[in-house]
């Protein structure tokens, strides 16, 4: 797998069909991205966007600012209204399954410089797609409708250091476990291709019946090779964040 997306000429990241105003979010996205013409409102109806409000929007990310969630905030920064139905799109959009998928997260990482993201007929380079969403997450702006702090995109805060075995031993035990797959030796298989092949060479990928307990031994196997290649320090302070399903062995 990881030959296949680090050596592939461009990867087409594909989110779905059009659904929940999801065409709506991506025009806003690549306006962003491409710095909104001056003059140049978007939609219409009860759906328009100024292109002042654009503009305010474009500030708001670029200063990083972490904005609370009501009327009277969101008109001193002369923001789109708090209930246009733009602020919704964007987090169906970011929140598609695509986000908590196991496989998914290597292709991400692994992805050339020319990945694209696809939503419908609308087509982004992944880059910004990703960093909008990350500030846009950071402003709180993306999950105003849902008050949990959660955010589907968090995990490609760490992307900067993807080719370092430690940051394969906080993946496996703090982000794989709340990531969707069909068996559970996934949640480890599913990161190998972001480890050294110092790491992948000790770990064969294979798999039992489906509903039998293999996936026990491929985790405590894992679990001795991080032991034995990774500082006790690494290990805990990844597990500290690590919820265990009822399904992972002790």
């Amino acid at each position: 797998m990881k030959d296949i997306y680090s050596h592939a000429r461009s990867v087409q990241i594909w989110l779905g069909i059009h659904h929940n105003n999801s065409d709506m979010a991506m025009t806003l996205l690549r306006s962003l991205a491409t710095q909104h013409k001056a003059g140049q409102s978007l939609f219409n109806g009860d759906s328009l966007i100024q292109h002042a409000e654009i503009m305010a929007l474009t500030s708001a990310l670029d200063r990083n600012l972490v904005i609370d969630i009501d009327n009277r905030t969101f008109e001193s920064f002369h923001l789109p209204r708090l209930s246009h139905p733009i602020w919704l799109a964007l987090r169906k959009l970011y929140l598609r399954p695509w986000f908590k998928r196991v496989w998914t997260f290597q292709e991400a990482m692994l992805a050339p410089e020319a990945a694209a993201v696809i939503c419908g007929s609308d087509i982004m380079d992944w880059a910004m797609f990703r960093t909008i969403g990350l500030k846009l997450a950071h402003t709180q702006l993306l999950w105003m409708h849902q008050h949990t702090g959660s955010t589907g995109l968090s995990h490609l805060d760490f992307t900067d250091n993807v080719e370092g075995d430690r940051f394969l031993t906080y993946l496996i035990l703090a982000r794989g476990n709340n990531r969707y797959c069909r068996l559970p030796e996934d949640r480890i298989y599913g990161f190998l291709g972001l480890a050294s092949s110092r790491i992948r060479q000790q770990v064969p990928v294979e798999y039992g019946q489906e509903g039998s307990d293999f996936y026990q031994h491929v985790y405590r196997s894992v679990g001795r090779l991080l032991i034995q290649h990774f500082p006790v320090d690494d290990i805990l302070t990844a597990a500290s964040s690590f919820l265990k399903p009822a399904n992972i062995p002790s």
